[in-house]
């Protein structure tokens, strides 16, 4: 999510008398769905792409491993939530910069 594509929008949310916590909450809803909607493909797909490398890098003298732990399941989901927060929180300073004549009178 690019938030100055989409500065317009924002200030058009509080020109029509949404507060702060509204706008934020519109831009967190839609920041928390698609970071649930990544984990979810990521960790099917890397499941997958994880097969195929080590069926391409596997030789007879090498032992890999193919079984994946749990742990590096939840560590993947955990960093992912983690980055997804400290960019909601840059986002928020973000949000309360944007200035609403300015971003209404600006033509695309």
């Amino acid at each position: 999510m690019n938030i100055s594509e989409r500065t317009r929008e924002i200030a058009t949310l509080k020109v029509l008398g949404f507060t702060d916590e509204e706008t934020n909450g519109y831009i967190y809803r839609e920041a928390f769905i698609l970071t649930i909607v990544s984990i979810v493909i990521g960790l099917i797909l890397g499941v997958y792409i994880h097969g195929l490398v080590i069926d391409v890098i596997r030789e007879n003298s090498m032992v890999l491993f193919r079984k994946i732990k749990w742990l590096s399941f939840i560590l993947a989901a955990l960093l992912t939530v983690i980055f997804s927060v400290v960019m909601q929180v840059v986002t928020y300073f973000k949000l309360q910069k944007i200035d609403m004549i300015e971003s209404l009178k600006s033509v695309e």
